[in-house]
Formats: C-alpha cells, structure tokens, sequence
C-alpha cells in the first residue's frame, strides 16, 4: 500500500491519495498500543519528572496485525468511504 500511495501521489491522483491515507492511518491507529503505567525504576530523567532518558528509551513495540485484521481494517475504511460519498 505504501508504494500504490507514492504511485498515486506521483500520477496526482487525490481520491486514491486518499483513500490510501486513510486506510494507512487505520492500520497504524490499529497497531499502536495504549499508553503504559510508569517508566521502569532508574530509567527518569534528572530535569522533566516522568521523562525517560537514552535514545529510544520510551519506545514500545507495536502490536503486529495479521493479514486477516489488515484486511478488514481496509474493507471498513472503504465502507465508511463509500457511505460519505452516497450522503
């Protein structure tokens, strides 16, 4: 999906733009992960209460998506589009 969006963006196509922003940001939306309680002990910065220090510190994985969750992300992002554009 990333390469059809740079495709599009390059052919100027702005319904396909965005209908890939969309569904891309669905999907990144479906990956993240809720904010967790504190950072672990020691790991506090000395000037910003509750900030971590060291580069990448305060990073969590993302959750991975199947194929199958992928997919029906898509297909509602395409429904709500498809509702918008009836009215």
């Amino acid at each position: 999906m990333q390469q059809a969006l740079r495709g599009a963006l390059k052919a100027r196509d702005g319904s396909a733009t965005s209908a890939l922003r969309s569904a891309l940001g669905a999907i990144g939306n479906a990956e993240a992960v809720e904010p967790g309680a504190a950072a672990p002990a020691g790991s506090a910065g000395p000037h910003v209460a509750g900030a971590v220090s060291g580069l990448g510190a305060a990073e969590v994985p993302r959750r991975s998506l199947s194929p199958a969750q992928i997919e029906r992300i898509v297909r509602e992002e395409a429904a709500e589009r498809e509702d918008a554009a009836r009215g």
